[in-house]
């Protein structure tokens, strides 16, 4: 064989070991768009089996099919998740698009939830987690002061305003009130105090523990989502 005849043949072949030599590109992931907890220490009701979840991501797969801050996942396609990277692993093993069962437990009450998976985004320092809202907002108290309304020295935060037609308003919760405990969670700053809404889940009620002139009250609050900045 003749010198040219080799290098064209050489020319020919080399295009296709260069295709097979370059990697492939990335297989697309499912998304579902919820911050996944650890599960804590097994009890005896079984409550605390599962994946708990965190936070949900706005107009994520997660939210669009209901999941909520504080449910458990127990399954994902019948089949039964213990770790946040079980869950993970089952999640990203399905193809966007991709519908998918979810076993939940939400408070005592199991479920399953239909989800279509999205696609992961590439740029995930812009997404946010939905915010729950009760339409309240408080101010620190130090310890003499917690007292004196009637709460416990370690805990407690005074209403300082109440914003007119929210849940906080219905549930009557009013300005001067000081609010010790959320969903069972003590509240020892302003600061805590929508983080402990926000994580007992939109669309879920929450019991909020007062000192009134003195008095322990209990309250009972629907939580919505919170309204964008301007709606505010």
């Amino acid at each position: 064989m003749r010198k040219s005849t080799v290098f064209g043949l050489v020319v020919l072949v080399l295009p296709f070991l260069v295709a097979a030599a370059s990697p492939a590109p990335p297989l697309e992931r499912g998304w579902l768009g919820a911050y996944l907890e650890g599960a804590p220490p097994p009890s005896d009701d079984g409550k605390s089996e599962g994946v708990g979840v965190g936070g949900v991501v706005e107009d994520s797969p997660a939210e669009e099919a209901g999941l909520r801050a504080s449910d458990r996942i127990l399954a994902v396609d019948r089949k039964t998740v213990r770790t946040v990277d079980e869950t993970i692993a089952a999640i990203r093993g399905m193809s966007p698009e991709s519908w998918i069962s979810l076993s939940v437990r939400r408070g005592s009450d199991p479920f399953d939830l239909k989800v279509r998976l999205g696609t992961a985004p590439s740029d995930t320092a812009r997404l946010k987690l939905a915010r729950g809202w009760i339409g309240a907002e408080a101010i620190d108290l130090p310890a003499s002061l917690r007292e004196f309304f009637g709460a416990p020295s370690d805990s407690g935060v005074m209403v300082s305003a109440v914003v007119e037609g929210s849940p906080a308003e219905s549930a009557g919760l009013d300005v001067g009130d000081v609010v010790y405990s959320v969903g069972g969670e003590p509240v020892r700053s302003a600061a805590e105090l929508p983080l402990l809404v926000s994580g007992e889940g939109i669309g879920n009620k929450v019991e909020i523990e007062i000192a009134r002139t003195g008095k322990a009250i209990t309250l009972e609050s629907v939580i919505t989502k919170a309204p964008k900045e301007d709606e505010e």
